[in-house]
């Protein structure tokens, strides 16, 4: 048997899981689990108190107020309604974009579970159409599959404008990226690798963000969030920016 569900720290400390109200945190967000419908499920897990199928919940982040309409039990391919669930149980929701991982759904206002740290990829590519009448279908894979953690999305300035770039843990997950925009968004793409080994998010005066991003083995790019970050071709070059540059902070997890 499982062991029955723990305590989970918060900003408003130790939430306890058999009191009232219901809280819960998105651990993982899936896109196109059926590709009839291109439907979209966000994975809550409850952390306390009773989940009720129609009820009102807050989200912490955008303090938009959710209705938890349609959940779901997941087990392997089959799927089923569920009226309700207590602490420890995991629920399916139906989203519309309005949810990531690692944030936190509840009835209790101000209440907000640690997110899930994003970290800093190793491994860069320029993401390159086949078919150039295919962006707005591209535009949209790239976007779910950051959301789902798939790879780390972001863009580079050009004359022609956002020029978008993968970050990835693991080369797989560009095999996996590519697979999955043919298979789901009818998008072909060609990924041509960049000579950056490392990046980090960056955080200090603008001007002096872009002057050491033109230095040589650096480039300046944003992520999906619109945050600044610095890639670098070296740990040694890393290092030494970091070291040399005391106006700024350099963090390897995207700041919350």
């Amino acid at each position: 048997m499982a062991p029955p569900p723990g305590q989970v720290d918060s900003n408003l400390g130790p939430v306890s899981p058999e009191k009232d109200p219901f809280s819960g945190f998105i651990f993982k967000v899936q896109a196109n689990m059926n590709l009839r419908h291109r439907d979209r499920v966000a994975f809550l897990k409850v952390c306390s108190g009773r989940f009720q199928a129609g009820a009102e919940a807050t989200v912490y982040r955008t303090g938009r107020t959710l209705r938890l309409a349609q959940p779901q039990e997941l087990l392997a391919g089959e799927r089923s309604h569920a009226d309700e669930a207590v602490a420890g149980d995991v629920v399916g929701l139906h989203d519309r974009g309005n949810l990531r991982v690692g944030d936190t759904v509840s009835f209790a206002p101000g209440l907000e579970f640690p997110g899930v740290p994003r970290f800093s990829p190793e491994h860069f590519a320029q993401v390159r159409l086949e078919d150039h009448l295919r962006r707005k279908q591209l535009d949209r894979g790239l976007r779910h599959l950051a959301e789902e953690g798939t790879i780390l999305l972001l863009f580079s300035d050009s004359l022609s404008g956002p020029v978008p770039i993968v970050g990835a843990v693991g080369r797989l997950q560009f095999e996996v990226l590519v697979a999955r925009l043919k298979g789901e968004y009818g998008v072909s793409i060609r990924l041509n690798p960049l000579p950056f080994h490392a990046a980090r998010w960056v955080i200090g005066p603008e001007k002096e963000i872009r002057r050491i991003s033109g230095g040589y083995g650096q480039k300046n790019v944003v992520d999906a969030d619109g945050l600044p970050m610095i890639l670098f071709e070296t740990e040694w070059t890393l290092s030494r920016t970091v070291a040399e540059e005391k106006e700024l902070q350099f963090h390897d997890v995207q700041p919350g």
